[in-house]
């Protein structure tokens, strides 16, 4: 088992407000910036965000710690593609409620930058970062699955 698995969180939750989604274009310079100046620019593709507000309803982890922390999650913040989520819809939220931490270790061979991840513990916030959202349907079936690729 991954380390990092034993701090995702599913939520369980109402969508109770207007969705809010939003795209960004990003362009980039393509030469050498003329400060003070125009500069040419190229459009090289967009992001995105979806903001959820939620009430949960139901949690699931493998550490008890997070079920009294189920009501202090009120909004939702997606990133990528914005999928089709309204007002009354039933969701269900994967977070990973944990902050990662770089740790400077001693280098093992030439290719290795001795740089390690370490994943530490953190209580749920009130607005929380999924890395997928699965719609259900009013019984709990799974109707699709969104997911924004992790690094």
């Amino acid at each position: 088992m991954d380390d990092m698995d034993k701090f995702i969180v599913s939520l369980e939750c109402r969508v109770i407000f207007d969705v809010r989604g939003k795209t960004i274009p990003i362009y980039h310079v393509l030469h050498n910036p003329v400060y003070g100046g125009p500069n040419e620019n190229a459009y090289t593709g967009s992001s995105s965000t979806l903001e959820i507000p939620v009430v949960p309803t139901e949690i699931s982890s493998q550490d008890p710690i997070y079920f009294s922390q189920k009501d202090s999650v009120k909004k939702l913040v997606f990133s990528g593609s914005l999928p089709p989520i309204f007002v009354g819809d039933r969701i269900r939220a994967y977070i990973i409620a944990a902050d990662r931490k770089v740790v400077h270790d001693e280098p093992k061979n030439a290719y290795d930058s001795g740089l390690r991840y370490v994943w530490n513990q953190r209580a749920l916030k009130k607005i929380e970062n999924p890395f997928k959202i699965e719609k259900l349907d009013a019984n709990g079936n799974l109707l699709a699955t969104y997911e924004n690729p992790m690094e």
